[in-house]
């Protein structure tokens, strides 16, 4: 419990005069006790009052030998040592007497404190003792524990914890917690970079730092490159970097690999605002999965004269995406029938089977329903849209557009994985692996302006997300509403005991009342921080909220005052080789070379609709009884054997009687298959004569 005093005006002055009385007595009682014990070992005696002690204090205290100052009031006093030796003795006594009384008396003056579940009901601070599982010996912490700074008040290093490979003993042992996952909260400026600096610098392993500015990597380059390659995935150019190369695709080669990339694709599909945003979001899953399945087959499967067949990437996947491609696209059929002619691959089997399955269920839904699937998938392929990243994904040997030398070097295993400004981007996985992933080797770092970002971005699972991570900080100068409330009521509450005074004004008539004092007490519940101080730490400070251990006061390192951080951080980077990490070791060709997919512009040509010449288009009144209104065309007879036509939707020749004509709002006669692509696709699978089926 905590005692605070409300005293009035002169009360200070009275326990000064109080104590100062106190004083003046104790040293008169020990100067008469050294000569009592000192006449006792000599086999004298010693008399006199408190006055006359104090008298001899102050002869004492002027340099007079002890026989002269005593006089006549002490006789047979031995040599000047013994009688020192013996005053020395009894100050030690009469403070010792003194300092036991005062601390019994605290203890017994206050109640007892209340204790549930084995932990006291006041909340407090932790103390060096509390923060034993956390203490590192040096800057560098050991092997899987990343550093988190010192103690605030001059106090130990601190680091996360790791207790397989860094067990402890005796009564630290019991506190102590596996690894997890880390997050920094705090506004910009409070000391989140200062701490990632110090972290990435001194973390013995492979990292993988994901943020929005280039500040983290000029500042620990220099280290991250003492201890291996260094890589920048940055396929937009923004950091003015060489750009390390990557593809999704690399996993689905099976059945599992392809499906699991394909979820992982599908988590950056947004759900904010969407009505039956998961429904959705499912069916783009599956679509995303199917086509995962159709770029794992064209890395296992051969052409007729036993050549690999030409990979698809994901430059051509997104463009299949946006078209609304299905199993009728050329390329897409082959691949499918290809695999489901195979019988000596199971993956082969099962991948082509998934993705067979996926095309003729999707195709067999009503339009709407099968455009809106497609519109939902193309959110999770969007960024390959874009040519920078799209080649980022290729195994173009060029590591730009054109040009240039190329590197062989392998993405190494990921242990550290930093996520700056982590509410910037959409991890719909963060929820559930924020706190399994310790398991599998690894762990999150993620960093946040405040808990409002994280309410906003994950709404019911918010909470999930943040205690998903086993250590969290809060830095100096949050001032918004949600992050207040909830540190207030993670740190808890004390007693607060209060004592007041009260003095009896005297009158001018002289009340002999006047003057009489009255003490009052009693205890009131407070919050341990209040908001304001958590905002007005110094900068640099946080509140540490780790495992079961009481909250800790954390000052985070800045490298530029800690001279071993210095030299590791060293220099700017900017003689640092960094890693291009190409997708092949192929050669780069000679000369000007395009780094463009050529199979994308030859889909893209033939599916181009021809153009339109000659007069204008008809107007409304114009039209004829049986062409559209609005857009909707208008259907008649099929054409005849005698005029074969392609299909619009798929360029596939019709045969007499499959399907359809109508013409469009312009006058022109456009054919397409009927019922529709996907059901003739399926007609013609289960007629292995070839005989056309029946149009309506």
């Amino acid at each position: 419990m905590v005692e605070q005093r409300r005293q009035p005006a002169g009360d200070g002055f009275e326990l000064a005069l109080a104590g100062l009385g106190a004083a003046v007595i104790g040293v008169g009682f020990i100067t008469w006790l050294g000569a009592r014990l000192s006449v006792i070992i000599s086999g004298g005696s010693v008399r006199g009052s408190l006055g006359e002690s104090l008298q001899i204090a102050v002869k004492l205290a002027r340099g007079v030998a002890p026989s002269q100052a005593w006089g006549d009031l002490a006789s047979g006093l031995p040599s000047p040592v013994v009688y020192w030796s013996c005053t020395l003795a009894a100050a030690v006594v009469v403070s010792s007497g003194l300092g036991g009384s005062w601390w019994l008396w605290r203890r017994f003056d206050r109640e007892p404190a209340r204790v549930r579940f084995g932990q006291p009901t006041d909340a407090r601070q932790a103390t060096a003792k509390d923060v034993a599982p956390l203490v590192v010996p040096a800057v560098v912490p050991p092997t899987g524990r990343m550093l988190l700074g010192r103690m605030a008040g001059g106090g130990p290093l601190l680091a996360t914890e790791d207790r397989l490979r860094h067990p402890l003993n005796g009564r630290a042992s019991k506190r102590q917690g596996s690894r997890g996952s880390v997050a920094l909260i705090g506004p910009t400026g409070s000391g989140k970079t200062a701490l990632a600096t110090s972290a990435i610098a001194t973390w013995d392993g492979p990292v993988v730092a994901v943020s929005v500015k280039r500040d983290l990597y000029d500042t620990t380059v220099a280290a991250r490159a003492a201890k291996g390659d260094v890589a920048v995935f940055d396929p937009g150019g923004v950091t003015g970097l060489p750009t390390a190369r990557w593809s999704p695709l690399e996993a689905t080669v099976t059945s599992s690999g392809a499906l699991r990339t394909g979820r992982a694709l599908a988590q950056a599909i947004p759900k904010g605002g969407v009505t039956n945003a998961e429904y959705w979001a499912e069916h783009g899953e599956g679509l995303i999965g199917a086509f995962m399945c159709v770029a794992g087959l064209s890395r296992l499967l051969t052409n007729d004269d036993g050549t690999p067949m030409r990979p698809v990437g994901m430059e051509q996947l997104a463009a299949w995406v946006r078209t609304l491609a299905v199993a009728t696209e050329p390329t897409i059929n082959e691949i499918i029938n290809r695999a489901l002619d195979n019988r000596d691959n199971i993956e082969i089997q099962l991948l082509g089977r998934h993705a067979a399955t996926t095309f003729t269920g999707i195709g067999r839904e009503d339009e709407r329903i099968r455009s809106s699937v497609y519109s939902t998938a193309v959110l999770g392929l969007k960024p390959w849209l874009e040519p920078a990243v799209a080649h980022s994904a290729s195994d173009n040997p060029n590591p730009f557009y054109s040009g240039g030398d190329t590197l062989s070097h392998r993405p190494r295993f990921i242990d550290l994985e930093w996520l700056d400004e982590a509410a910037h981007l959409q991890l719909g996985w963060l929820p559930t692996e924020v706190s399994t992933i310790a398991a599998l080797g690894a762990f999150f770092v993620t960093c946040w302006q405040n808990l409002a970002q994280i309410n906003h971005r994950y709404d019911s699972l918010a909470d999930a997300v943040l205690s998903g991570h086993r250590t969290k900080c809060f830095f100096a100068g949050i001032d918004d509403v949600s992050t207040a409330k909830y540190l207030t009521t993670m740190l808890g509450h004390e007693e607060v005991r209060r004592r007041g005074w009260s003095h009896d004004l005297p009158s001018m008539w002289g009340n002999r009342q006047g003057g009489r004092r009255s003490v009052s007490e009693s205890s009131q519940r407070e919050e341990f921080a209040p908001a304001h101080t958590v905002r007005q730490m110094l900068p640099g400070q946080a509140v540490v909220l780790h495992g079961t251990l009481p909250p800790i006061h954390l000052s985070a390192l800045r490298y530029w005052e800690e001279p071993q951080l210095k030299r590791l951080i060293g220099s700017d980077g900017a003689h640092i080789a960094r890693s291009t990490c190409p997708l092949t070791s192929a050669p780069v060709p000679p000369g000007p070379h395009s780094a463009i997919d050529v199979a994308t512009l030859e889909a893209a040509k033939a599916q181009l609709p021809k153009a339109q010449r000659g007069s204008s288009p008809p107007t409304t009144l114009q039209r004829a009884a049986d062409e559209p209104v609005d857009g909707q065309p208008t259907l008649f007879d099929a054409p005849t054997a005698d005029q074969p036509v392609l299909c619009v939707a798929c360029s596939v020749p019709i045969n007499s009687g499959e399907g359809r004509s109508y013409r469009d709002r312009h006058g022109v006669t456009r054919t397409r298959c009927a019922p529709n692509c996907s059901e003739r696709a399926a007609l013609r699978r289960s007629d292995p004569s070839g005989e056309p089926g029946s149009g309506g």
